[in-house]
């Protein structure tokens, strides 16, 4: 087998993770048991369904089910086929996780609803699969800073289109973002530094040894 040099996920500060979840946390409180869009909203869903974006539905789509799965299972290939087996692994595993936390834990806690239909919205279900599969395809390419941009740029847009239709409200959106890409985040990178700290330096991440953890 080729030689490889050791790798590891690149770094965020702490104090980003920790914002990230503690906007989560202070929207979930403000959108608690709420139906329709809090007074802080609708400037934002006002301006949003003015300005709509051109094939928001077909973006929506995209991150269904089905799709969503399709997507995060060519990125595990993508992941394995070049030696990062754990990577593949942990990056899937996120991505699960994600739509669990979503779906199944906060979205019944926090109890939000539509104003027009009574399904649970808070956070946006789509806007957390576009988050997870963006952050899985960050780590699996590692981009160069001016391809960032664009893989940062999915979600952001998946976000725009379930307000400008109608399907989410702003809260939703901003928590799918954080939900989705913090949850992938930490289960690659806690699965990369513990092995690390217990049997060495990590080989299928994605970091060089040689090169300064990048720090956001």
């Amino acid at each position: 087998m080729e030689h490889r040099t050791a790798q590891r996920v690149a770094a965020i500060r702490p104090r980003v993770l920790i914002t990230a979840a503690m906007v989560c946390i202070v929207l979930g409180i403000l959108v608690w048991h709420s139906r329709g869009p809090v007074a802080w909203e609708r400037p934002f869903i006002v301006l949003l369904r003015h300005e709509q974006l051109p094939l928001a539905r077909p973006l929506i789509l995209l991150f269904q089910p089905i799709p969503f799965a399709m997507a995060i299972a060519g990125l595990a290939w993508r992941a394995a086929k070049s030696h990062r087996i754990r990577l593949a692994v942990t990056g899937t595993a996120g991505c699960v996780l994600a739509m669990i936390v979503t779906e199944r834990v906060l979205k019944p806690l926090v109890d939000r609803h539509h104003q027009h239909w009574g399904s649970a919205v808070f956070p946006s279900g789509h806007v957390t699969a576009a988050a997870a599969w963006a952050m899985f395809a960050w780590l699996v390419f590692d981009p160069p800073p001016q391809l960032r941009i664009a893989f940062a740029a999915v979600p952001l847009m998946v976000g725009w289109a379930v307000v400008s239709t109608g399907a989410h409200y702003p809260a939703d959106a901003i928590a799918g973002l954080m939900v989705g890409g913090l949850v992938v985040y930490c289960v690659i990178a806690g699965v990369d530094r513990f092995v690390a700290t217990t049997s060495g330096p990590p080989v299928l991440g994605l970091e060089s040894e040689h090169r300064a953890p990048v720090r956001v």
